[in-house]
């Protein structure tokens, strides 16, 4: 993969990252994170007594000890980034679906009556000049 291509993954990537931690709906991906966080939250622990408590079935939680600052690590930015990587996964899936059934429906607009297909033309035309103004993106 060259660079340029890298840059522009990279740069969606960020794109839906930023989209998704800042929505105000939950999607498929926040709860792909709350999973995470759910699992963190029951996998680790960062003190040595809440782990022996657990492992004994005295308590509720993670029995597995790990440092402080790795277990900040696992319980805030894995989350996010399973977040994040959903949120990019799915989009992808979604564009590569997109142009799959974009594909399949202009193999029957042949089949369409004329004044259907110069409606349809049309359409196309205003949202290849809202394309050029900027307007609407590729996203």
């Amino acid at each position: 993969m060259d660079r340029a291509k890298l840059a522009k993954e990279l740069g969606e990537f960020a794109y839906h990252t930023k989209k998704v931690l800042f929505s105000q709906i939950p999607g498929v991906s926040a709860i792909v994170g709350l999973a995470v966080g759910s699992w963190v939250a029951g996998t680790f622990t960062s003190s040595p007594i809440k782990g022996f408590l657990s492992s004994h079935g005295l308590m509720k939680g993670g029995t597995h000890v790990v440092s402080s600052t790795t277990y900040k690590f696992l319980s805030v930015l894995l989350p996010v980034l399973a977040i994040a990587l959903t949120a990019y996964v799915v989009q992808k899936a979604m564009k590569a679906y997109r142009e799959k059934r974009l594909q399949r429906n202009m193999a029957y607009v042949p089949l369409l009556k004329e004044e259907v297909q110069a409606e349809l033309q049309a359409k196309r035309d205003i949202l290849d000049k809202a394309k050029e103004m900027g307007l609407l993106s590729e996203s």
